[in-house]
């Protein structure tokens, strides 16, 4: 999925000389099927998905029981944070 910062940062690529589509196309979501706007994207997700792999791996399981209730509360949004990072990198944007 290809959001319009994905675009903005290809236009920008191309303003500067770096290949052959206008930045007006690209903006306008015309050339989503480039491989400069597509490696935007992949870098975009790759960065949610590790940013979602640190949440989720930030606390401990607090199997033991043992772990505090403002700890529990914390763990719990962590957790939502990162499956909103999840649910965010399966919406689609333009």
């Amino acid at each position: 999925m290809i959001t319009q910062e994905d675009r903005d940062a290809a236009a920008e690529c191309i303003r500067q000389g770096v290949s052959h589509p206008t930045p007006e196309s690209i903006i306008a979501g015309e050339r989503d099927d480039w491989f400069f706007v597509q490696a935007f994207a992949r870098h975009r997700l790759a960065g949610m998905e590790q940013a979602a792999v640190i949440a989720d791996g930030t606390m401990p399981d607090g199997s033991d029981g043992t772990q505090p209730e403002p700890m529990k509360v914390f763990r719990h949004a962590v957790r939502q944070i990162a499956a909103a990072i999840r649910a965010a990198k399966d919406q689609p944007y333009g």
